[in-house]
């Protein structure tokens, strides 16, 4: 019989069986710092703050911890004293007080767990007020403590969503999805003792949580963990971990891959042994062939395999995994015709009218089963018809918390209805984009994500993996708008710009530009993670308030 049953098993499990192992290494901004963990140690710091919570089992605490070896000790401990643990993205300067006031008051949080520093900066604030503070790193002695034992169908955390499409969510993740999507994703990318993972995705978000510390905790390998700023300013910190550390698995979304190929110096890959890295996983956005392809050049002479990418798709409705490609197994892509895709159908392309690739994200999960449906009916699709991706199993989450109406519409007939557009061939699963983000022009399908690697490619200033394409109407018809994001603090001349993307978007589309907005970097709002949120920008765009400069048609 399996000695876990739930995820707070998991902690005392690697401590029984590995005391000593090092679980996780947390590396700091600055080159040699560093800090680790051992399971015994993780488990005795888990324990001691669960011993200091103070609450209820089923009681949601919000984690307001910042990325480090605190923040683990904090998930853990609140599952040990039988919290639902709330991850919440730590605010910057006090910002972002509004959204963690809304997530306060959706889920019924009257405690929060930070460090003693934060704790005294944020307690002040009028925003949290209720709030019972918790520091991880307090130095106050805890006493004995018996971990509280719950049941695996009852919630192991919350995961409000990002806010990329919509108002943010609290996806209710109980432990028996949990513990079926570790099995999932262990089995699709082999982990195991022997593995050895480098993770820098944010720790509040289900990629980062799920794929870098409840997976190398159930598989029981060392995983070398970054804060995401540090990535962000200094990618090449990514790169070289996974090297140093001889890392086998490794990844993030689609502009992770492409920031790292445009800022690694040619000095610094010179330097890298990458030809552990066996398991390179891209998700939670489009994953496009040219990014791909292009960092395989920059550092195939590095040791970077082509066949070490991992394509894969997933949502936090799904705990995490939905589909993926096998380890070692590459990336396959389809070339299809942009007009049947339009048209919700799949072609082969034509002279005429161009080619689009799509990206497999592999066959479903363990335990997974898959469904393309009609976007408006609901009805079952053949293979080789677009429309949306549906999912059901055990990984899928119990709904949203607080949100029947919502629930009943996402997750129905036994399907997580998940939003998202794709289509089945060969038993592979074919994402191409979210039923919201498309943009109707004449009745025709645009995808934004096509629109964007249009635009993107259509004139050097652009930035890659930077853009936002999204629709509006003007006088009773959809328009199309371009918001894009050029290199530097200034804006240069729109014309050359605008009149480039213009004729890429005419050509490779045959459609009409109503606006192009241009922006200087980092201009264009994106969640926590880093990914685009068109949703938003679109309504930046119409409240007129992204500072840029532009040209309307």
């Amino acid at each position: 019989m399996s000695r876990v049953s739930t995820v707070a098993d998991l902690v005392h499990d690697r401590a029984e069986r590995a005391p000593d192992i090092v679980a996780f290494r947390f590396l700091g901004a600055r080159d040699g710092d560093q800090e680790d963990i051992s399971a015994s140690g993780l488990y005795a710091r888990a324990l001691a703050l669960a011993s200091r919570l103070d609450v209820a089992p089923g009681d949601r605490v919000l984690i307001l911890h910042p990325p480090g070896l605190g923040y683990i000790a904090a998930f853990f401990g609140c599952l040990l004293a039988g919290a639902v643990p709330v991850p919440a993205y730590p605010p910057r300067m006090n910002r972002n007080l509004e959204r963690i006031q809304a997530i306060m008051a959706d889920c019924g949080a009257s405690v929060a767990v930070t460090t003693a520093v934060m704790a005294a900066r944020l307690a002040p604030e009028a925003e949290l007020a209720g709030l019972r503070w918790v520091a991880e790193d307090a130095p106050e002695a805890a006493g004995p403590f018996t971990p509280v034992a719950v049941d695996p169908s009852s919630l192991a955390f919350l995961q409000y969503t990002s806010g990329s499409t919509g108002t943010p969510k609290g996806v209710m993740v109980t432990h028996a999805n949990l513990l079926a999507n570790l099995a999932a994703i262990n089995e699709r990318f082999r982990l195991g003792e022997q593995s050895r993972g480098v993770i820098w995705l944010p720790p509040f978000h289900d990629m980062g949580l799920i794929g870098g510390i409840l997976a190398p905790m159930s598989a029981r390998f060392t995983c070398v963990l970054l804060a995401p700023t540090t990535f962000l300013v200094r990618p090449s910190a990514w790169i070289t971990a996974v090297s140093r550390e001889h890392a086998t698995v490794s990844g993030g979304p689609d502009f992770a891959w492409a920031l790292a190929t445009r800022r690694v110096s040619e000095a610094v890959r010179a330097t890298l042994d990458l030809s552990t890295w066996d398991a390179a996983f891209t998700g939670a956005e489009p994953v496009r062939p040219a990014t791909l392809a292009r960092f395989t050049e920059a550092f195939a002479p590095c040791g970077f395999r082509a066949t070490s990418f991992l394509p894969c798709y997933g949502l936090a409705e799904g705990t995490l995994l939905v589909s993926g490609v096998a380890q070692r197994a590459g990336a396959s892509t389809l070339a299809l015709s942009p007009e049947a895709l339009a048209r919700m159908e799949v072609a082969p392309p034509t002279a005429e009218a161009g080619t689009v690739e799509v990206v497999s994200c592999g066959p479903a999960a363990l335990a997974t089963e898959l469904r393309i449906a009609h976007p408006e009916t609901g009805a079952p699709l053949a293979a080789n018809e677009v429309g949306e991706i549906l999912a059901r199993g055990p990984s899928i989450a119990a709904g949203y918390w607080n949100r029947p109406e919502v629930t009943a519409e996402g997750f129905r007939d036994g399907w997580l209805h998940t939003g998202d557009l794709g289509f089945l061939a060969d038993g592979q699963l074919y994402v191409t984009g979210r039923k919201k983000d498309l943009v109707l022009l004449r009745g025709r399908n645009l995808y934004p994500q096509d629109l964007e690697v249009a635009a993107e490619a259509a004139h050097s200033d652009v930035r890659g993996n930077s853009s936002a394409a999204f629709g509006v109407e003007v006088d009773g018809e959809e328009r199309l708008v371009l918001v894009l994001e050029v290199d530097g603090r200034k804006v240069p001349d729109p014309g050359p710009i605008t009149d480039a993307v213009t004729a890429a978007i005419a050509q490779a589309f045959d459609a009409t530009v109503y606006a192009v907005t241009l922006l200087p970097a980092g201009g264009i709002p994106r969640t926590s993670s880093g990914k685009v949120r068109r949703a938003a920008t679109r309504l930046a765009w119409l409240a007129g308030t992204l500072t840029g400069a532009g040209d309307e048609g």
